[in-house]
């Protein structure tokens, strides 16, 4: 099995036990960091976005073309067109999931693991997917785009509820930023990309004193 897919499935048993902590169900039906969504509800959509792989791996093998041609292209061009019903349904999946309780985001994620780790075993290097609206990637790329999610929205969780955020699996934290980084230079250009890192940030930081000369 590939580095990517290794990775994706460590970080999936990160969010199972984040998903299922105490501290989670503790505060499932209080406001979280984002907009109009519970605990519960971010619990629920990281969790979801984890074994939906499974459910595009079960709509067969498309042919091309490619629609998306990294996860960082996927990002950008679903950000670019997104709209508030688009959000809207986002965020009602994620209600949906939450209403049966804190036990069944953890429990169903918990069952969908070992078919993860069988299916990613086996899928060819080169396995395309129907992901999204029907559009076309490879599983690979696709699988970085769940770990982009899984990486967001467990500090999204953590921070919803005070506490320090669970440590995702090895280097997935790195891949995350360098994807975030491409996504911004598509959507907003080099010079944009370049004055976020380095003079949006603290002014106060070792980074920006390194570069304020």
């Amino acid at each position: 099995m590939n580095q990517t897919r290794t990775m994706f499935l460590e970080n999936c048993r990160v969010v199972a036990a984040a998903v299922s902590d105490e501290r989670v169900a503790a505060a499932w039906d209080q406001p979280s960091v984002l907009d109009s969504q519970s605990v519960g509800a971010v619990a629920a959509h990281v969790a979801r976005g984890c074994w939906v792989a499974c459910d595009y791996l079960d709509d067969g093998t498309p042919d091309g073309p490619i629609t998306f041609t990294s996860a960082a292209d996927y990002f950008a061009k679903l950000l670019a067109a997104a709209t508030p019903e688009l959000h809207e349904g986002i965020r009602q999946r994620g209600a949906e999931g939450a209403a049966d309780g804190p036990k069944v985001p953890g429990a169903t994620l918990g069952e969908k693991l070992d078919e993860l780790a069988e299916r990613l075993q086996v899928e060819p290097e080169d396995r395309l997917l129907y992901v999204y609206g029907g559009n076309v990637m490879s599983l690979d790329h696709y699988l970085e785009t769940r770990l982009l999610e899984q990486v967001v929205h467990l500090d999204d969780l953590a921070r919803s509820i005070e506490i320090e955020p669970w440590p995702n699996a090895a280097g997935a934290d790195e891949l995350v930023i360098s994807i975030g980084v491409e996504i911004s230079r598509i959507r907003f250009g080099e010079g944009a990309t370049i004055r976020a890192l380095f003079r949006g940030i603290d002014q106060a930081s070792p980074l920006a004193k390194g570069v304020t000369a």
